[in-house]
């Protein structure tokens, strides 16, 4: 250990006014990375956490250590010397240790410079990212440390908050959730609620006659919270919600012209050269048909005079399909977007290799690889096995073609909701290609048309 230095100025610097501190600084054995610095208070009397009595008894000291902020890329251990009063003003006599509110808190492994650092670096790029920051200062704190001084923070009061925010969030997911109420005005959280019960929000909200708005999500039980406990506030639903609204709406609409977006995908979206086999036809066929089965015996109950709740119990089905199907005019068939593969990107290359006369997939596996194919055997075995598939398909002769037809079921999966994205974007942000497909859609579907024309009254951002 090397001689200590006396530093009568750490006085100041750690917050110890009024009292001489002397200070020396060593480097730990072993280590050639940081500095260790021995502080003690030189005070004679201390002042009494209870009865604020100064004493000068002293019963015992200890010595604690805690991280300091960094010096010249070192890191600094503080060795602070802690000594014992007793105080006789107390009944009975009690003994009390001196205090360094400036420097460290009680029980702290950190000073106080540190967890402020702390704190700031967690709010800003959250646990483990600030952790891996502070490695290299270097300050050693784990991602879960970062997190737990975050929660010690205090939420600032609500002070006359005129715009709020109600939403639920949850403390552990599926299991406990709470309610966080935001003044809108400020972006800051004001309160956090121990559950999104009515009765929990009602008596919060009865405590802030100052609220005016309240911008809340589509529970009923925030509904009836906001009328009681809040009556003379105006709820309002936030953008999100309203944005969720249209957009469902709008696919229940599509979905009914789902025929003429057939159409126009049959006519306008390129063809994919992969297709489905016809057992994979065959079964995709059959439950169709059995859906528009089901659809048509709700229908005839309906017509004699059966209600859509008696539908529900009788056929032992949702109360929401029972809706659907006596909304919908034509049952849309089940669409699910293109999966994509590693080996898109070298289609070209396998089907040239596959037209040359190459059957066997160890060498076309080879062949892509070369250009860069990053997976493995069986990506490219079952691309072969398919392609057989077809060619005996083939040699056997067609098939149906509302079942093979892949101009029908191989383009780009054309789903209502995608249509419905294109809608809801703003115009100046469409590709050229993506303008032209609402164009076509708008002139042989007149609800598209009156959504282009009504949508941008929202001004909903996407």
């Amino acid at each position: 250990m090397r001689p200590g230095i006396g530093t009568p100025s750490v006085s100041s610097a750690y917050g110890l006014t009024g009292a001489k501190c002397l200070a020396s600084w060593s480097a730990p054995e072993g280590s050639l990375h940081s500095v260790c610095l021995h502080v003690f208070n030189c005070a004679a009397r201390q002042p009494c956490p209870h009865c604020h009595a100064l004493s000068g008894s002293i019963h015992s000291h200890y010595e604690r250590r805690f991280q300091d902020l960094p010096w010249g890329g070192l890191g600094v251990c503080v060795s602070l010397r802690v000594r014992r009063f007793r105080c006789r003003h107390c009944q009975p006599t009690r003994t009390f240790a001196e205090r360094f509110p400036e420097l460290v808190a009680p029980y702290a492994r950190s000073s106080a410079a540190v967890c402020r650092l702390f704190h700031r670096i967690v709010v800003m790029i959250g646990g483990e990212g600030g952790r891996r920051l502070l490695t290299s200062l270097p300050l050693r704190v784990s991602g879960d440390r970062l997190l737990a001084e975050q929660q010690r923070a205090l939420l600032p009061p609500a002070q006359g908050a005129r715009v709020i925010g109600i939403d639920d969030f949850a403390f552990t997911k599926g299991s406990r959730y709470g309610t966080v109420i935001a003044d809108l005005e400020t972006g800051r959280a004001i309160d956090l609620l121990p559950d999104r019960t009515g009765a929990t929000v009602t008596q919060w909200l009865s405590q802030h006659p100052e609220v005016e708005v309240i911008s809340r999500d589509r529970s009923t039980e925030y509904e009836r919270a906001c009328r009681e406990g809040a009556p003379q506030a105006v709820q309002v639903l936030d953008r999100w919600h309203v944005f969720k609204n249209v957009r469902e709406a709008l696919e229940r609409q599509l979905k009914r012209s789902q025929g003429t977006l057939d159409e126009v995908a049959r006519s306008f979206l390129p063809v994919s050269p992969r297709r489905r086999s016809r057992l994979e036809e065959a079964a995709r066929r059959a439950r169709y048909e059995r859906r528009c089965a089901e659809v048509a015996q709700v229908k005839a109950l309906a017509a004699q005079g059966l209600s859509a709740a008696q539908i529900a119990r009788d056929l032992h089905r949702s109360a929401h399909f029972i809706r659907f199907s006596l909304r919908v005019e034509q049952v849309p068939e089940t669409r699910h977007p293109p999966r994509h593969s590693q080996l898109d990107p070298y289609q070209g290359r396998l089907w040239e290799l596959w037209t040359a006369g190459e059957r066997n997939a160890m060498a076309l596996l080879r062949q892509v690889q070369q250009e860069g194919f990053p997976g493995g055997y069986k990506a490219v075995h079952q691309w072969t096995l398919s392609r057989r598939i077809e060619e005996a398909e083939q040699a056997v002769g067609p098939v149906e073609p509302a079942l093979t037809d892949p101009s029908r079921w191989r383009r780009a999966d054309f789903l209502a909701g995608q249509v419905v994205w294109l809608l809801l974007k703003d115009e100046a942000a469409l590709g050229g290609d993506d303008r032209t497909l609402l164009d076509v859609l708008a002139e042989q579907c007149p609800p598209i048309r009156m959504m282009r024309l009504t949508l941008p009254l929202f001004s909903v951002p996407v």
